[in-house]
């Protein structure tokens, strides 16, 4: 909660004033498929990545129509040092970096760089734990 949630809403808080008062700024935080489903074991993590979101959606609806934007990437799985094992559609952190730029000149309210766990992300929130745990235990 420390760094995904508190410390992206301290850089904010530096800069909001003085980006409100100029130019404008477009501010986007890097969450989590892991926002819209917890896995066992990450609930901690997935929090924290749920936590953002939702307080850029409620910034971005304090901010509609002044010159400040606030989107949020639900990325899935991506190459780096903090991966823990193996997922499939993983992606390299220069696509990720990549995907990541090209968001920000759309200027989007949300992005979904893998359709994959994106659906797959939507449908274990809907089935029920017992089936859900199951489908984890064959993975």
């Amino acid at each position: 909660m420390v760094v995904n949630y508190f410390g992206v809403l301290t850089f904010v808080e530096c800069f909001e004033k003085q980006y409100l008062q100029n130019c404008g700024a477009h501010f986007i935080a890097t969450s989590s498929v892991n926002a819209i489903f917890a896995p066992p074991a990450g609930s901690a993590y997935a929090a924290s990545k749920a936590a953002i979101s939702k307080a850029f959606e409620g910034l971005s609806l304090t901010y509609f129509g002044r010159n400040l934007l606030f989107s949020s990437i639900y990325p899935g799985p991506v190459a780096t040092a903090g991966l823990k094992g193996h997922a499939p559609f993983t992606w390299s952190a220069a696509k990720m970096a990549k995907y990541m730029c090209k968001f920000s000149e759309a200027k989007k309210k949300r992005g979904h760089p893998s359709l994959f766990y994106y659906i797959i992300c939507h449908l274990l929130r809907v089935l029920p734990d017992r089936l859900v745990r199951h489908i984890l235990k064959k993975i």
